[in-house]
């Protein structure tokens, strides 16, 4: 048996046409079923085998399930009138050939991945790199209900978000007239609303300072994402009506400029000995739901 996109499917169809449809969480109940055999059929692909367990139902293979009483996701006590755990432990691991146990960490009460994507920065700029850190929280607790593959007292932690960074060296000037700064592609962001979360996004960023008012206007839009949608993985146009055209207004001083979920500094131009050449900076928009960092050239 292997798991794929037709045993899924054949999984849903058989608990969702075998629902009580009087039953307001009959579909929660699919959730937690599908999850169970999910995860117990995986151990099995994945070859486990315990030297302490039972084979019943495997075949020729020896201890292919957890022993009885164990509460093992691999085992058969949710059948048997017992309780499962919905998760994996370190003991369900060791009897998994060439399988780790990632250690939780110790900042965390659950395994958070990290992925860092990078953009260089312009040579002549001050800034040497500038991206977007995602981070993907993931854990499950719980048990079944007695007797049952589903129920019980599940839960689900499933959180993706992200944060904008700049590593250079900023110049601490501002600056002495009104300036523009453009680009293309140079917003590097993630997007953590509920439909996209977790793509990939690019887009142009391009600000207005004015020096009489020491203000800053940052224009952010053109945004494209990356993922899957039927197919490989690629880019799409993210740009919706009521998103994907952002204006924000910033008020700076000689450090850079803030306002509105933005932070900037000013970075030197190195070939033309300007202090204020380039402008980058990061985005938190809590509203509309996006993170990332921007670089931006003087024009």
């Amino acid at each position: 048996m292997i798991l794929n996109e037709s045993w899924l499917t054949e999984m849903y169809d058989i608990y969702v046409y075998s629902l009580d449809y009087d039953d307001l969480d009959a579909f929660i109940h699919v959730r937690e079923s599908l999850l169970f055999v999910l995860s117990h059929e995986a151990g099995h692909q994945f070859f486990y085998n315990n030297p302490d367990g039972m084979g019943e139902g495997c075949g020729d293979q020896h201890g292919c399930h957890a022993a009885y009483g164990d509460g093992s996701v691999i085992g058969y006590d949710a059948k048997i009138g017992g309780r499962s755990r919905y998760y994996v432990t370190p003991e369900d691991i060791s009897h998994t050939p060439n399988a780790t146990w990632k250690e939780k960490d110790p900042v965390y009460t659950y395994p958070t991945d990290e992925y860092h994507v990078v953009k260089v920065g312009d040579p002549s700029s001050g800034v040497h790199e500038y991206g977007v850190w995602i981070n993907h929280s993931f854990n499950i607790t719980g048990e079944t209900d007695p007797g049952r593959i589903s129920g019980g007292n599940l839960n689900i932690i499933d959180n993706i978000g992200g944060l904008g960074w700049i590593r250079g060296i900023p110049s601490h000037i501002s600056p002495t007239g009104n300036a523009t700064y453009s680009g293309t592609d140079n917003f590097l962001g993630v997007d953590v609303g509920e439909d996209y979360v977790g793509s990939f996004l690019r887009a142009d960023a391009n600000l207005r300072y004015t020096f009489s008012s020491n203000t800053m206007s940052l224009h952010i839009n053109n945004f494209e994402a990356h993922y899957a949608k039927a197919g490989p993985a690629t880019w799409h146009d993210h740009d919706f009506p009521n998103w994907g055209d952002f204006r924000y207004n910033l008020q700076c001083t000689s450090s850079g400029c803030s306002g509105d979920g933005v932070q900037t500094k000013w970075y030197p131009d190195t070939t033309t000995n300007d202090p204020s050449g380039w402008v980058g900076g990061v985005v938190d928009d809590k509203v509309e739901e996006y993170v990332g960092s921007f670089v931006a050239e003087k024009n």
